[in-house]
């Protein structure tokens, strides 16, 4: 009784994770349903446009939007871009006549219809790669600039502490030496008067 309760349980078990997992697959696929046609739209409104310049706004959006799913599953911005790429070439010669001798918009054709969809992945991921190291270098920077200039407030706290103990040394020493010299000129004062009386004056 107490195997066929386990057994239940694991099968149960088994059951929830199979529908999670297919309720996750089932979310990515909607995701790249989704952004297959958000870009294909704007690449067909470019065409219709006949603009060079959307329809390099365009490709650079659908390429934003591989590098979004890259993030989240290699596999769907394969697919992803792999629709892309098709879609582009379905329509090559609409995109010829309209990027015509524009090497700027040419440039971003070519990184998607070119390049082989895992070259794309991987220039993506190298770029991916490439800005979180700049920003941890940043971060890195930041903290250094921080350390210094914390070393720096100390280091300049403690020259005012010891321009201040300098500044009070001199002025005793300057007292002291005033002092002297009034004591010295008292003496020589008194030692005056002492001769006059004396008559040794």
């Amino acid at each position: 009784m107490k195997k066929l309760f386990m057994m239940a349980i694991a099968a149960l078990a088994l059951m929830v994770t199979s529908c999670g997992n297919g309720q996750k697959a089932n979310v990515e696929n909607a995701d790249e349903v989704e952004a297959v046609q958000t870009a294909t739209d704007a690449i067909a409104k470019a065409l219709e446009s006949g603009d060079a310049s959307i329809l390099q706004t365009a490709i650079e959006a659908a390429k934003e939007k591989a590098t979004e799913l890259l993030a989240k599953n290699p596999e769907v911005a394969k697919e992803y871009l792999t629709k892309v790429q098709d879609f582009l070439k379905e329509h090559a010669e609409k995109v010829q006549a309209i990027v015509g001798e524009n090497e700027a918009v040419k440039a971003v054709v070519s990184t998607v219809t070119d390049t082989s969809v895992d070259d794309v992945v991987n220039s993506l991921t190298s770029l991916i790669t490439n800005t979180e190291d700049a920003a941890a270098q940043t971060v890195e920077d930041v903290k250094a600039a921080g350390v210094q200039a914390v070393e720096d407030a100390k280091a300049a706290a403690q020259q005012t502490v010891d321009d201040a103990k300098t500044a009070a040394e001199n002025k005793v020493n300057e007292e002291v030496q005033n002092a002297k010299d009034k004591a010295n000129e008292s003496i020589d004062k008194g030692v005056d008067a002492a001769k006059k009386k004396l008559g040794l004056q």
